[in-house]
């Protein structure tokens, strides 16, 4: 009470369309006749290609406007139930609550799994159905995988790039974007290390003793300088960079002759009256 058949000659599934990990869909027309016996449920089995992993499938009828229109949903379509059936070995779906004089559109999605060996197969075989519990009646609907070695693999193996399909059509190609570890913090030196974005604290130390070393989150590493001071008022005290704290002695020096120049170190520099005399009394 049914019949089966390919919706094109020569259609094909073709590689050339698609990357790794993409979605593929194929629509399923099936059409009862007044002579299909109700049943419970109707089996589908099918063979899969190696790349082809099942993702879902569902009642298209209800979803798409244009199968409505283009009057491939008759009858109680609305009402028909569909899912994989996950307890086999074997990929089947199972449908239940189609009648006679019906046709459905079922929607079978799968996800390209370049793990799977680039074989020669088709991307998809209808092995056969089966009314309830009784045996599988062969069909052998096959279709093609074109260009299943033309699958674009964008995968570089780095878990620290981000790695995605531009463009479209048979100009699609693979961008390989760098993770972003960056935080706007100045203070962390941030890189990615398999896969997972890594957050180490950046030395700020620039080996000079008197400065204070520290991190600005906006701006990264200050260096202030350090008060150098002795407490010694015949010390000049300054911090020179590679050196450190510098005490140079002041000069207490006057170019006066008649003035002699000594520091204290309490009080700095003491500048006293030199004594002129030459002890003759005319």
């Amino acid at each position: 009470g049914g019949l089966y058949s390919t919706s094109i000659d020569n259609v094909a599934l073709d590689g050339h369309y698609f990357a790794c990990g993409e979605r593929a869909s194929l629509l399923l027309l099936i059409k009862t006749d007044n002579s299909y016996s109700l049943s419970s449920y109707l089996t589908l089995s099918f063979t899969l290609h190696p790349r082809l992993k099942t993702a879902s499938v569902f009642n298209n009828c209800a979803k798409s406007m244009n199968d409505r229109e283009g009057n491939y949903c008759r009858g109680n379509y609305n009402s028909v139930n569909v899912g994989f059936d996950t307890t086999s070995t074997v990929t089947q779906i199972k449908f239940s609550r189609l009648t006679k004089q019906s046709s459905i559109v079922f929607r079978l999605d799968f996800y390209i799994d370049c793990n799977g060996g680039a074989t020669t197969q088709p991307a998809l075989v209808l092995n056969g159905y089966q009314q309830d519990k009784g045996g599988l009646v062969s069909v052998d609907l096959r279709v093609p995988f074109a260009g299943v070695n033309a699958i674009l693999n964008c995968n570089d193996t780095n878990p620290c790039t981000v790695d995605s399909v531009a463009g479209s059509g048979c100009t699609r190609y693979c961008t390989n974007t760098p993770i972003s570890c960056g935080e706007g913090n100045k203070c962390t030196s941030n890189e990615c290390v398999d896969g997972k974005c890594t957050y180490k604290p950046i030395v700020c130390d620039d080996g000079i003793d008197c400065t204070v070393d520290s991190c600005d989150s906006r701006y990264g590493c200050v260096h202030t300088e350090d008060s150098c001071c002795d407490s010694d008022y015949c010390t000049v005290d300054k911090c020179e960079a590679g050196v450190g704290c510098v005490h140079s002695p002041l000069d207490c020096g006057d170019d006066n002759p008649c003035t002699i120049e000594t520091c204290d170190s309490k009080r700095g520099c003491i500048v006293r009256p030199n004594c002129c005399c030459d002890e003759d009394e005319c």
